[in-house]
């Protein structure tokens, strides 16, 4: 059986095979919303609801491992392991800064941030490494957002008004970039 989905006119259905659907374009998008809302909240210190904020982090997460799992079929293992990975990211980041609000645990100090965000951004500077190497569209979003978290584990520790601004910065960057390139795959 070949698996279908159905556009929104309701009046001709019209069938479209998963094989013809561009997978990046919206782990791309949910890594632009996800990148955007993490540096506004943390970074800038934009009140976002935490609904809101736990909405969007949830929602990414789980799109970007649903894509990721749809490029794993389609043989694109760097893109699949890169939307996975971030995907998990997106899910424990949530569970960190939300369950302790909810009354689970105690939120995590300065310190256990920093290392959490320094070990990742060593992930991603690898996952944008082979994304390089392969020529593949993810690199830049991955660079920038490695950047990013690298800022914003030294801003964790170094207490400088600077640092946040920049990481900001770096990751609404990438949070653009996310954003346009598949507009640019598409053609």
């Amino acid at each position: 059986m070949r698996n279908l989905l159905l556009t929104a006119d309701t009046t001709t259905p019209t069938a479209i095979p998963f094989e013809t659907l561009s997978v990046p374009t919206l782990g791309f998008w949910s890594l632009a919303f996800c990148m955007a809302s993490l540096h506004l909240m943390l970074a800038l210190q934009v009140a976002i609801p935490s609904s809101i904020f736990a909405l969007i982090m949830l929602n990414g997460g789980v799109v970007q491992i649903f894509t990721g799992l749809l490029a794993w079929r389609k043989g694109q293992a760097i893109a699949s392991v890169a939307l996975i990975s971030l995907g998990l990211f997106w899910l424990s980041l949530l569970g960190q800064l939300s369950l302790p609000a909810a009354g689970f645990g105690a939120p995590p100090s300065a310190n256990d941030l920093a290392a959490y965000f320094m070990i990742w951004s060593i992930f991603t500077l690898f996952l944008a490494q082979s994304a390089r190497q392969i020529r593949c569209m993810l690199f830049s979003p991955l660079l920038l957002l490695s950047l990013s978290l690298l800022l914003l584990a030294v801003g964790q520790v170094v207490s400088s008004p600077l640092l946040p601004y920049v990481a900001a910065v770096t990751g609404l960057a990438g949070s653009g970039i996310a954003l346009i390139l598949p507009v640019f795959e598409r053609g």
